[in-house]
């Protein structure tokens, strides 16, 4: 009964964090500098090749060469499918990157593993079978609508840009309860993976995407190449 309130307030708590950050982040940047900073085609395509090509691909060599079981496997391949994280503004702001960059490739990121994901994951997870609607009413109703709504009232309405940082304080407290109730409720399997693999195997996918990200754009401005290697270390 205990694990069961546990998780239904994890699940709760990180809905409306998630949800309340990204309407921070849509209200803290003008939408015409987004849409300016994804003009810059070559880290548009470089965080695509990373992202839905390099990330997966190299999610998929760590289940070859390192023992783990066969869930863990799934959920690493899942891991490294699935881009788009919530947390990337904030992480943006932690690191003094380029704040409307990461709004704008957050976006397009979500768009692609809704189009992307359900193609790929039956491919390499089978008879795994995932739709586009699956993932779209999650990432649409939590990330998308929140951020781009913030975005649209921001741009009709300048003086919204105050409301950023109070939503930011409210988005902070929400994810850190609902992380907590999550790490009580399952604290017994997360015990269980001490000593395995899985932790080493989830470790080395994040660092072997900020890696590649850092690398694809080597020589892009400092504030856009932290950007582009979070965006591709820190997985959905």
């Amino acid at each position: 009964m205990m694990t069961e309130s546990l998780h239904s307030i994890s699940e709760v708590a990180i809905t409306a964090g998630v949800f309340t950050a990204m309407m921070a982040a849509g209200t803290s940047v003008p939408i015409g500098a987004v849409l300016n900073d994804l003009k810059q085609r070559r880290l548009v395509f470089t965080a695509l090749l990373g992202n839905l090509v390099l990330v997966p691909l190299f999610a998929v060599l760590l289940t070859r060469i390192l023992p783990v079981t066969e869930p863990a496997q799934n959920a690493l391949i899942l891991l490294g499918v699935c881009a788009g994280v919530p947390m990337m503004t904030r992480l943006t702001i932690m690191s003094h990157g380029e704040r409307p960059f990461s709004i704008g490739i957050m976006i397009l990121l979500m768009i692609s593993t809704v189009i992307y994901a359900p193609i790929v994951v039956p491919l390499l997870l089978r008879p795994v079978s995932v739709t586009s609607m699956d993932i779209a009413s999650s990432l649409s109703v939590v990330m998308l609508l929140p951020l781009v709504g913030g975005l649209v009232a921001r741009g009709r309405y300048p003086q919204l840009a105050h409301l950023s940082e109070t939503l930011a304080h409210i988005a902070r407290p929400c994810m850190a309860i609902g992380m907590t109730a999550g790490i009580v409720a399952a604290w017994h399997d997360l015990v269980g993976t001490l000593g395995s693999w899985m932790l080493v195997n989830s470790l080395l996918l994040g660092l072997g995407g900020l890696a590649i990200g850092w690398l694809l754009a080597w020589n892009a401005p400092p504030g856009d190449r932290q950007v582009e290697a979070l965006g591709t270390g820190m997985r959905n």
